[in-house]
């Protein structure tokens, strides 16, 4: 038999409402840099847009100088015409003019290192474990217990 108002027994009021959990990952930066440019300029090794220009310049001395040598050519046949040695004169002056054209340069260690930059920030997360939470009790008698 059962009473008026009184909820039959295994008959419990059940409610859960939950957020939902948040991760959020923020990388940090992360890096080398290596700047150089300093060593190089020590020892005359240019950027290639710099290097454009000094090959045009290079160039355009290679044109003149090779119209220097065709008129100096011309002017040493005429000179073995002329009466006297001549031909020493002109290996003398041809010695000058491969000395000049084969220079040797040789290459230095710089006193300058490279300047290295390390760029590095940890990793952030950011995180929300979110709520969980559940209400149980007879619903007929009004009393609720939250956990």
């Amino acid at each position: 038999m059962d009473l008026v108002g009184v909820p039959k027994p295994g008959f419990i009021h059940l409610s859960i409402e939950r957020t939902k959990p948040f991760l959020k990952v923020m990388h940090g930066e992360r890096g080398i840099e290596v700047d150089s440019s300093l060593p190089r300029k020590e020892l005359s090794i240019v950027q290639w847009y710099d290097r454009l220009e000094i090959d045009d310049r290079i160039e355009k001395s290679n044109i003149e100088k090779g119209i220097e040598k065709i008129v100096s050519e011309g002017n040493a046949i005429g000179a073995i015409e002329i009466p006297g040695d001549p031909i020493p004169d002109i290996a003398a002056q041809r010695l000058d003019q491969y000395n000049e054209d084969h220079t040797l340069q040789l290459g230095f260690i710089p006193s300058t290192p490279p300047s290295i930059t390390v760029k590095f920030s940890p990793t952030r997360f950011q995180f929300d474990p979110g709520v969980l939470s559940i209400r149980y009790g007879d619903k007929f008698s009004g009393v609720d217990i939250t956990a």
